[in-house]
């Protein structure tokens, strides 16, 4: 058959062919490879800091970091490297701030993003930080040596790489060495993401890193909601209201949400009892933003139905 009657054919049975047009990605398709391009660069800057120009110092542990990642992010930092310009000192001292969670928050400024903290992580850093504290508190002679003799490998793993990290721990000094025990003396937000998040919100307020406020709170209200019968309700009250000034609202309308949410439930599990919301201070502070959601969750479902 002549390639003209094949034509001819196709274009009566599938039409005019379409105009031949040049495959391209389309601009949002293009916009978002450049955004993560470029979330990508800042990335590799959190986990490479050869080009880094300042010092976060916290406690046991140095950060370094990049001023012109910091300052657009933070006002607070922004202020600090505006006053030190100049001068010899570029260090961030912060004495009294848990090195975790300054390296979250850290994490968050480089990639738009954190992570809660992992168990194992968590143990192991209390170990390395224990074990400064010993071995510069006592002189060489007087620092125990290991008895424990190295697991045979062909022998089958029983423990938990945190139960080993404690039993390895414990060989430095066994007179100080109780880290299994050290472990329930640690702040709550080492092991309940929950709280972890309620310490990223008050940071990020603190740093007025606005984008971390706002990722800590969604953060937050998800991990309650999904752990609600995990934890215990009223703590994660106390810690919200007490971690968060009056006038900030974002952590007490989140945590006020979730109650409302699920206020049969939790009354039913006596996880808000009467003696809790009639309490002082910051439980009475809860108990009167929850009624206050409860008059507005009626007015808005009676006006629905009115108009």
């Amino acid at each position: 058959m002549p390639d003209k009657m094949k034509c001819r054919k196709c274009r009566a049975r599938f039409g005019p062919e379409p105009p031949h047009t040049e495959l391209k990605p389309s601009l949002s398709e293009v916009q978002r490879e450049i955004k993560n391009e470029t979330l990508y660069s800042m990335a590799s800057l959190y986990f490479d800091p050869k080009y880094s120009d300042w010092t976060i110092i916290c406690g046991n542990e140095s950060f370094p970091v990049h001023r012109c990642v910091l300052s657009p992010r933070s006002e607070v930092f922004a202020k600090e490297f505006e006053w030190k310009a100049g001068k010899d000192d570029r260090e961030t001292l912060l004495p009294d701030d848990d090195p975790i969670v300054i390296e979250k928050m850290i994490q968050y400024l480089y990639t738009l993003d954190y992570s809660a903290p992992v168990e194992a992580d968590i143990m192991a850093k209390i170990a390395s930080a224990y074990h400064h504290d010993v071995s510069t508190s006592l002189p060489p002679e007087e620092m125990a040596q290991p008895t424990a003799s190295p697991p045979d490998p062909s022998s089958p793993k029983e423990e938990t790489e945190i139960t080993q990290e404690v039993k390895e721990f414990q060989t430095l000094d066994p007179s100080v060495g109780q880290l299994a025990t050290k472990r329930t003396e640690e702040p709550k937000y080492y092991f309940d993401p929950t709280f972890f998040h309620i310490q990223i919100y008050a940071l990020a307020e603190r740093f007025q890193i606005h984008g971390l406020k706002s990722l800590a709170r969604r953060y937050f209200h998800d991990t309650l909601e999904s752990r609600l019968n995990s934890v215990s309700f009223s703590e994660v009250v106390e810690e919200v209201y007490s971690a968060t000034p009056d006038h900030d609202r974002g952590l007490r309308e989140a945590v006020v949400n979730v109650a409302l949410n699920h206020l049969l439930e939790l009354r039913r599990s006596n996880a808000l009892p009467d003696d809790f919301l009639n309490g002082n201070g910051k439980n009475r502070d809860f108990g009167r933003d929850l009624c206050v959601a409860m008059i507005h969750r009626e007015e808005r479902e009676f006006n629905s139905v009115l108009y």
